[in-house]
């Protein structure tokens, strides 16, 4: 009978429509990430064990503690004709900088798409990071030589389409040219969303912003 007590008293708690609240998941304490840089680099691998760093590239392994971590920058810039460059860039206590990636290069024209374990890598670090040492700059938008660069290049599309009208109007802008014009137009907006969307700043560790991991440019 108390067993029926007890779950008639469950069910009255629960509203007729709701679905039961869902069982929290733990995330894992150790997290893998791999991935190949570049065409001729040896794929590297990343693993977050606790409050320790792990990662090895061809037969060489290092480690560093989290809370010798004293920045971290996350970004994703776009790439032309594909998916954007995600990346995520580590400032160790002693200087050096150690780099993950989003997306793994397979052969010549083959890039594999590590973002699932990139996605779990990063947001799993910079909690840890950030609980380790709350002090620590959690930036989100690239590096200021890559914003400057897309600004200059905004600056420069924009001018060459104002000249190109100028000239399309006195009637002396070749066929030849105008098909290039419309190239410019067609990124015009992703150089606008490069700019504009990428400033950097610094970012809730809690809630980074879902445009680092999405394959939208």
């Amino acid at each position: 009978m108390a067993e029926d007590g007890a779950g008639a008293l469950t069910s009255a708690a629960i509203p007729r429509g709701v679905p039961p609240p869902i069982a929290s998941v733990a995330v894992p304490s150790e997290i893998e990430h791999r991935f190949r840089p570049t065409l001729y680099s040896h794929e590297q691998r990343f693993t977050l064990d606790g409050d320790t760093l792990r990662w090895q590239d061809s037969d060489e392994e290092h480690s560093t503690r989290l809370a010798d971590i004293v920045r971290v920058r996350a970004f994703a810039v776009p790439s032309g004709m594909g998916p954007p460059v995600r990346s995520t860039v580590l400032k160790l206590r002693s200087g050096q900088k150690v780099k993950l990636q989003g997306s793994s290069y397979v052969r010549f024209g083959v890039i594999e798409d590590a973002g699932a374990t990139y996605r779990a890598m990063v947001e799993a670090l910079v909690q840890r990071v950030a609980a380790s040492n709350p002090n620590v700059p959690i930036i989100v938008g690239p590096p200021t030589v890559i914003w400057i660069f897309w600004l200059a290049t905004l600056i420069g599309a924009i001018l060459m389409l104002l000249v190109g009208a100028l000239v399309f109007v006195s009637g002396e802008l070749p066929w030849q040219a105008a098909m290039a014009f419309w190239v410019v137009i067609f990124f015009l907006p992703r150089l606008w969303r490069g700019v504009v969307g990428n400033r950097a700043h610094r970012a809730d560790p809690m809630h980074l912003p879902v445009a680092l991991f999405s394959n939208e440019q």
